[in-house]
Order: C-alpha cells, then structure tokens, then sequence
C-alpha cells in the first residue's frame, strides 16, 4: 500500500497537559496491537524510521532539528512517549499518550482520500457490494475513488441495505469491473469513523501518576449540561438536572463501608442561571456543587408551596445520610415567599458557600415525624436573606448537633433562626440582623450554644429563649456575643417586659437548669429596651457571668419574682454609663433593702446609733454587695448574726467600707476597710 502523510499539514504535538512536547517520541505502532512499524519521510518510502524525535516546538523531526510529516502505508495507532528509552522498549503504560484506530488517509490529484477497510465486489458496471451495514459510510453524495483495472472516480447515487450494503454510482469515466479491488471514501464529504474517548491514553503529570483513558477521565465529574442543562435562565432545566441526580443515585460501582452501598457522587453545575419548574429531589451520598453563589443561580421562582431543592426523604418519616450542597445560590418565588429554598432533612449533611433568597423558609432542617435522629448537619459561610425564616428547624425533637456557622442571615420577617423542640443548636461567628427576632427557640431542647455572634436589629428581641414542659431545656450557653440594638418598639414585643436577651420557664425549675449568660456586650441603640437581660418563671443552675451593658436599660437584669437557683457574678460593667454616686439606703428595723451592688447606709430617723441585722430588696444568688457610712457623724453597726461576719464592724467614717457576698441564703463578709477615725 503507498506511502501517505498522517496530515496534510505539519502537526504541532502537545502533551496531555496541554504543554509543548518537547523532545518526546512518537512511534507508530499497527492498529490495536503493541506491533511497532516504521514510518516513512516522504511518499516515495526511500527513508524510514522506527521513531522520531520532536523539536523544542513539538514538531516531527528526522534527526533533531529536521521537520517532516511522518507518512504510513496501513491504519495505525501512534504513541507519544516522553523518551527514547520507553520508545525503545516498547513501554506504552509510561506513554503520555495514545491514540488508536486512526485510519489511512490516501491522496488523489484533488481530494485526500481514507481507504475503506473492507472489500468492494464488483456487480455491474455501475454497482458494487460491502458485507455489513455500511450505508452511514457510503451515503448519497459521497465522493469514490476506485482501485480497478485503472483508477475510477464517481459519487454514490443509492445505499441500501439488506443482507450486504448495494452501493450504486454514477462514474466521472469508465465502468466497474471484476479487477475492483478497494475503494476509497472523499475526507472532504466523508470522515473515518471517530475515535472513541476510550481509545485515547491520558497520563496526570506528577511522580506516581496512573494512566488511565480521556472517557474514564471526564466521567470523574457529572456535570448538569451532561444531561442537557442549558443554565440560559430561560429554558427550563428541570427534567435535565434531576435525571443528572437520578443518575448518580443509581451508581453502584464503589463500596462503602456504611450502611448503604449507593455511591456516593457528585453533581457540577457549570456558571449559568438554571430555571426549575418543581422540586429537584437529592439522594443519598450526594454533592451538589457549583463554581460559587455569583456564578450559579437555581431559580425556583415559578414553584410555588414546595421547595426548590429537598432531601429525597424528607417529610417520609426517615432521613437521608451525606448529601453535601455547596457553592451555588436558589432563588424562590418572592420575598417571604410560600416555597422553601432547601428542605433537609440528612443526617451527616453539609450547606455551604449557598446564598438562598426570597422564600418561606431559606434551609428547613429536619421534618416532623422522623423515626430516625436527624444529628450533625452543618451550615457554613451562607448567606440567607428575604426570608419569612432563614433557617427553621422542625417541631421534632430528633433533630439535633445543628451547627451554624459564619453566615449572614438578614432581612427575615420573623426569624433569622427559628427552632421548634429541636435542640443541639451550635451557632457561632456568624451576622444577624434586620428581623424580628435573630433568634428565637420555642419548647427549647437541651445543649444550645449560642456563640460569638453579631446581632444587629431585632424588631421584637434579639434572643428570645421559651421553654418549659417534659422538653426541658437543658444546657443552654449564651456568651461572647455583640448586640446592637433591640427595637422592641410600642406594641412590637410578644410581652410588656422588652429584653435583649428573654429566657421564659413555663415548666419546673428542672427545666430553666443549666443557663449561662457570659461575657456579651449587650447594648440597645434605640432606648425601647427595659432590660438587658430578662428571666421569666423558675429556674435552676443558672449563672449570669460579667456582661457588659450601654447604660440604657431601666434594669441590667430583670430578675424572676423567685431569685432561686440563679447566680450573678461580678461585675456586671455598665459601657457607656455616666459614673453616679451610690444612693443612700436608711436602716428600718434592722434592714435595709437595695437596689444595687453599692449603698451608703445611714440610721434610721438619723439617729446617732443604728444596728444592721438583716439585707433585702433586690438580692441574687452571687451578688456582692460594698456598704460606706453616710454620714460620719452617725454610727452603722454591721452585726454579726443573722449577717456572717468577723464581728460587728461600725461604719462611723466616710472612709469605711465592708464588701459582702451572697451565697443565695447568707450574706458572708468578703472584706472590710476600717479608717481608724
């Protein structure tokens, strides 16, 4: 067979990393075999070589630096290799590498010509015939070329099949005879048959890089436009999103050692805005993926009452496991809309990087009647805003260890985070703002941590805690938190007591137990707030640490009618406070009552000499309590009784002082400063 380039024009050649092929190899080997043969130089044949170098270019060369079109004289499979030594050897597993089943390209006076492999049999002067169903090849119109008793030209007229493919033509000269021997198909009407993506090697770079084929290598990632996405915001994506997802989900070819075998698979969408008419259902050990919330947009704004994106399983009574949504945004129908942007009802589930707009609920977690405990779903680095609620967990106290982290959450007309018996909340580093309440958890369950936040406006109260009944509630921890502002304006808060932060017991002291407030800065810019902080009902174990307040509240702490079971520590720091001096309380039968951590005393009906037996008024479990003497003319005596103390101790001089601690039963003495005078 004669000699013909590979091309008709000098072919550049690059890696699989799509970089420059460098002094690499190429060799030629038979098609689908590792039988090496030698190419030619030139058409006449007279040169051959068993390899070629490329140039720093990538070009073919004959020594090094002489370019060249390597010519074949059969169908072949050329390998690139990245040096002489595997060339040499053989060794295509080191390749770069392979392309197979290229056919012959042969070459007439006016067309590049490829052989047809199989045997043409002459049946009249005009017809002839080819075992197989062959018609996709020799269709009407194509250009022939003929090896007969002279060469022939001419274009098919008729293909047809029935047991043998019967190709007729209408001949340039000549007829067909029986010396018909091959036949050639035009490269300019028809093209060899492709090659499949399987057939082509591709070689990571990296020391202990595996080979592997270009089909196995795309097939890594399932992209929605695999399936017919087009993300133009228009047409609408739906049926090709969900058959991408009903896909992955009936992947079987990878074991996992949990309690399904489904394979756990991964679903990119490429930038665009991809429109969906109803819900799209997520399976087990799923990622939904994108290339971030400015470049992906679902929009869901045409479902209405259901959501845009759900757990297959949610609302069933049982939870999925490891689905994963990250980096994209989902629009619903309208502000505080009736559709919901996710629906999650997953155990070991992940959001992340996801924005989700205008829609009833941003992420549902959890859903009634769950037989399964729905435990350590995550949501990070979201951005949820015009919403009725921004995340909601469901009225199932088997939702629990929800975690919240480093998200934006604004612009909610009730909640920013609303939680219904479900507990285990975990909500740290993350932006509230701009609804009417930033947090709300209502029938609390046990172990919520509320942490390190930003809590901007509040139309109603920025912390509202309501608990009480066989729920419980459980360690409960708010610390570190910066608020700015509670709105709380007229006829706006749920109750006439307005609080920053508002923990209701309707239940026994057993279900206020465990509280901790600590180390919050804890301001109200607008003055609507009476407090900074407010306990409502009984209480148990409950510890209010240093907190610092602006000054604006009527009362830092709006305390319980019963005080049992809660401890303040010291101090509690008013900001932005004016420093006052302390008020003066007069001793009347024996008592004085207070109404803050530091007093003057003075005699009752200034009389010279007064005892102090006993201290009322406004008393908590860790209070401390500083006494000075009012006037130094008269005498206090602090006695030692029903007060525990070192012995009686006068306040007689401006410069006496005493400092007591309350236990919750006692008042003990802490310190004393006598002047002497």
């Amino acid at each position: 067979m004669a000699w013909t380039p590979i091309s008709g024009t000098m072919t550049q050649y690059s890696t699989s990393a799509n970089a420059l092929a460098s002094s690499y190899y190429l060799k030629f080997y038979q098609s689908g075999t590792t039988t090496a043969f030698n190419m030619a130089t030139d058409s006449a044949g007279g040169t051959t070589l068993d390899k070629c170098q490329l140039d720093s270019s990538g070009y073919p060369t004959t020594d090094g630096t002489t370019r060249f079109i390597p010519h074949v004289n059969q169908k072949y499979k050329i390998v690139l290799y990245k040096n002489a030594t595997d060339a040499d050897a053989d060794t295509v597993g080191n390749s770069d590498w392979v392309i197979d089943a290229i056919e012959q390209v042969q070459t007439g006076d006016t067309d590049a010509w490829v052989l047809f492999s199989g045997t043409p049999t002459q049946t009249s002067a005009t017809t002839f015939t080819i075992t197989g169903d062959q018609t996709s090849t020799f269709t009407v119109g194509t250009r022939l070329k003929f090896d007969d008793s002279s060469t022939l030209y001419g274009n098919v007229t008729v293909s047809a099949y029935t047991t043998l493919t019967t190709v007729t033509v209408v001949l340039d000269s000549g007829s067909l005879s029986g010396s018909l021997s091959t036949v050639y198909t035009s490269i300019a009407d028809t093209v060899s048959e492709p090659i499949g993506s399987a057939s082509v090697n591709y070689l990571p770079s990296g020391t202990g890089a595996i080979a592997t084929n270009v089909q196995a290598k795309l097939r890594e990632i399932v992209s929605v436009k695999d399936f017919g996405a087009i993300g133009d915001g228009v047409n609408d994506d739906t049926a090709a999103i969900q058959a991408a997802l009903d896909y992955i989900s009936n992947l079987t070819n990878l074991a996992v050692p949990l309690e399904s075998t489904t394979y756990a698979g991964a679903v990119y969408f490429p930038p665009g805005a991809y429109k969906v008419s109803s819900t799209l259902s997520v399976y087990d050990r799923t990622t939904l993926y994108g290339d971030g919330d400015r470049l992906v947009y679902i929009d869901g704004a045409t479902i209405s009452a259901a959501p845009v994106i759900k757990s297959s399983r949610y609302g069933s009574g049982s939870v999925n496991q490891f689905i994963d949504i990250k980096d994209l945004t989902i629009y619903g129908d309208s502000s505080g809309g009736s559709n919901d942007g996710i629906q999650f009802a997953v155990f070991g589930g992940n959001i992340e990087g996801v924005q989700v707009k205008n829609c009833g609920v941003g992420i549902y977690i959890g859903s009634t009647g769950n037989s399964n405990t729905l435990v350590e779903t995550h949501v990070n680095n979201c951005k949820i805003h015009e919403c009725t609620n921004g995340i909601r967990g469901a009225a199932s106290a088997k939702a629990t260890d929800i975690k919240v982290s480093n998200s934006t959450i604004n612009a909610c007309s009730n909640a920013c985070i609303l939680s219904e018996s479900s507990g285990g909340w975990q909500v740290w580093g993350n932006n509230f703002y701009n609804a009417d309440y930033l947090i709300r958890f209502v029938t609390t369950v046990a172990s919520n941590t509320i942490t390190g936040n930003y809590m901007g406006e509040a139309n109603k109260a920025p912390i509202y805690y309501e608990f009480g009944g066989s729920s419980g509630s459980g360690a409960q921890s708010i610390t570190g938190n910066v608020f700015k502002t509670a709105n709380n304006s007229a006829g706006a808060s749920i109750d006439a007591d307005k609080a920053v932060i508002s923990m209701v017991n309707n239940g026994a002291a057993s279900d206020g137990e465990g509280i901790v407030i600590n180390g919050n800065v804890i301001r109200d810019t607008t003055g609507n707030a009476l407090f900074g902080i407010r306990l409502s009902g009984l209480f148990s174990k409950t510890v209010i640490g240093p907190n610092a307040y602006d000054g604006s509240f009527t009362n830092n702490i709006k305390f319980p009618t019963t005080k049992t079971g809660i401890s303040v520590m010291e101090p509690q720091l008013d900001l932005y406070a004016t420093q006052t001096t302390p008020s003066t309380v007069t001793i009347a039968t024996g008592d004085i009552s207070i109404s803050a951590n530091t007093h003057y005393v003075d005699t009752e009906g200034a009389a010279s000499t007064d005892d102090l037996f006993t201290i009322s008024g406004d008393v908590f479990a860790g209070q401390n309590l500083t006494l000075y003497a009012a006037d130094s003319a008269r005498t206090v005596v602090v006695k030692d009784s029903t007060l525990k103390l070192n012995g009686d101790f006068s306040l007689d001089n401006a410069e006496d002082s005493i400092t007591l601690h309350y236990d919750g039963t006692t008042w003990r003495e802490i310190s004393r400063t006598d002047s002497g005078a």
